[in-house]
């Protein structure tokens, strides 16, 4: 839309087109505007692109933390059956705590072990009952329906692993995504996290972690370590 607007001055008349913005252009601009805006920001938020996120294994994993606290989801897919759950997960060299819940937030189960104290591990479900064994693949049974890796997963998530392919028995293991993360994150034992840091040094953590056996797939989508949220 445009003014005309006419004016005489010492004789002469002039004529004077100016453009005139209407409510309705206001808010396409400003529409225009918030989507270049939020487009922006989706782009800042891909993996990628600015946390670190490396996903065709051309880097070797680790350095290895000794100890590690992580948050994240488990889903498992067993034939037609799926079962999507929340996790938390303190590991140190000698004792494991797993909890696992609902999306909601309701607690499931929780698996503990201790290396120094027999029986190793130890599983309590929500209903009471509680089981105990030598380790955790034994008691993944009552969770997931059938044993599942879990022994062997700790080291692969705490960067023991320098490939991002492997297996455990039947189990075929692949790291999809790993995040470089400052070292300071997990400093190796007996040292300051400020040493740690010394000269920029990263570690390269896994991520997201796929197990698979024939018609079993469990995938560990790592979501937060350290008490940080990405």
């Amino acid at each position: 839309m445009i003014y005309l607007r006419c004016w005489r001055q010492s004789g002469r008349s002039f004529l004077l087109v100016e453009p005139v913005i209407t409510v309705m252009e206001l808010m396409r601009r400003s529409l225009t505007v918030l989507a270049l805006s939020i487009l922006m920001c989706s782009c800042a938020g891909l993996p990628g692109t600015d946390r670190g996120i490396v996903t065709d294994g051309s880097k070797p994993l680790g350095p290895a933390a000794d100890d590690f606290s992580i948050s994240g989801r488990l889903l498992l897919k067993q034939g037609q059956r799926r079962d999507h759950l929340r996790f938390s997960w303190d590991h140190t060299a000698t004792t494991d705590a797993l909890l696992l819940s609902t999306a909601l937030g309701q607690g499931v189960a929780k698996l503990t072990r201790n290396s120094k104290k027999e029986p190793f591990a130890r599983l309590d479900l929500a209903d009471g009952k509680v089981y105990q064994a030598a380790n955790w693949q034994a008691l993944s049974q009552e969770v997931f329906g059938q044993a599942l890796p879990l022994d062997d997963l700790p080291q692969w998530l705490r960067g023991a692993y320098p490939q991002w392919r492997g297996a455990a028995g039947r189990w075929q293991i692949v790291v999809s995504e790993a995040q470089y993360l400052p070292s300071t994150a997990y400093p190796p034992r007996g040292t300051s996290g400020l040493a740690a840091s010394v000269g920029g040094q990263h570690q390269l953590m896994p991520r997201i972690i796929q197990m698979s056996s024939d018609d079993t797939v469990l995938n560990v989508v790592i979501e937060s370590r350290g008490g940080d949220d990405e």
